[in-house]
């Protein structure tokens, strides 16, 4: 597909915007998500084929306006459930789509936010992505950069919680990685992106409460190790998948990717050092990264 003209790409804001949200065992959190979004903006619920309080969770929000669930039969991964959502909105012809998390709680303003954060930014032809700073525990995600002074921030990556992407730029680009089921799958898109010329922004403000999993610290020796505790399937995706981001990206990106592997080879130390199940943990991590190179 041949690169979209200007004119396609700058949709009337915003009536050209639809919402994503996937779901997988959700907990009455996504009641609240729903809530917080503008009635009249369309929402596509994708369920991963959640099952006793959090299905009728989902049954109960099929009643709203403006409220679609697709229901898979089985959990397809973050990845491929986006996807779904996404290629529904372009056939009614929608140009853009913001994606949330499920335990991802916005603000009322924050649609207004990243149209805002849109508007600014010049060169509106190369942006395919548009994020909102985020609050985790109390924390900004963007913290160190606010001091600065800057509303707009060009970004490598961003997660998809609270994102607002092009859907002629992701059409062209092509769809988020299915066989990475649900770890870096946001970070293969925006590098695949930043590899073809595309920009991709995020706001200063705060725009959603995002949280993130369960993480537990340990100190040994004066050295405080924390893990994010993440269950034996998910160490495998974590490291089969950032295996193939080394080798994709390593010499487009080599500082990013560099320091991505640093960070994961932390987490290989607060296996050890923190979490249960150390053995079996270890053991899909190496397969993840044995598999990885393998590709």
């Amino acid at each position: 597909m041949s690169r979209v003209d200007t004119c396609d790409i700058i949709p009337p804001i915003p009536t050209n915007i639809f919402v994503v949200i996937v779901t997988y065992n959700p907990t009455s959190n996504i009641i609240n998500l729903i809530n917080a979004l503008p009635v009249n903006v369309q929402k596509f619920i994708v369920d991963n084929n959640s099952q006793g309080q959090s299905h009728r969770f989902i049954d109960e929000l099929s009643i709203n306006e403006n409220v679609i669930i697709i229901k898979n039969e089985t959990n397809v991964g973050i990845a491929k459930a986006l996807n779904q959502g996404i290629e529904a909105g372009a056939k009614l012809s929608f140009k853009w789509a913001i994606t949330f998390d499920q335990d991802s709680l916005p603000t009322p303003t924050i649609i207004q936010l990243l149209i805002d954060t849109f508007n600014r930014y010049s060169d509106k032809n190369k942006l395919a992505m548009v994020g909102a700073n985020y609050d985790t525990n109390g924390s900004s995600y963007l913290k160190k950069r606010i001091d600065l002074g800057l509303k707009t921030i060009e970004m490598r990556a961003l997660i998809t919680s609270g994102c607002m992407l092009s859907i002629p730029i992701f059409e062209e680009v092509g769809a988020f990685r299915e066989d990475f089921f649900i770890d870096c799958v946001d970070i293969e898109y925006c590098l695949r992106l930043k590899s073809k010329g595309y920009k991709i922004v995020i706001s200063s403000e705060v725009g959603f409460n995002h949280a993130i999993g369960l993480s537990q610290s340990k100190k040994i020796f004066g050295i405080n190790f924390t893990s994010s505790t993440h269950n034996v399937m998910r160490r495998y995706y974590m490291a089969r998948n950032n295996v193939i981001l080394t080798k994709m990206y390593l010499f487009k990106f080599p500082l990013y990717i560099l320091n991505k592997n640093f960070t994961f080879l932390k987490s290989i130390i607060s296996i050890i050092a923190v979490d249960d199940n150390k053995k079996e943990k270890l053991k899909t991590t190496f397969k993840g990264i044995f598999n990885g190179i393998k590709n």
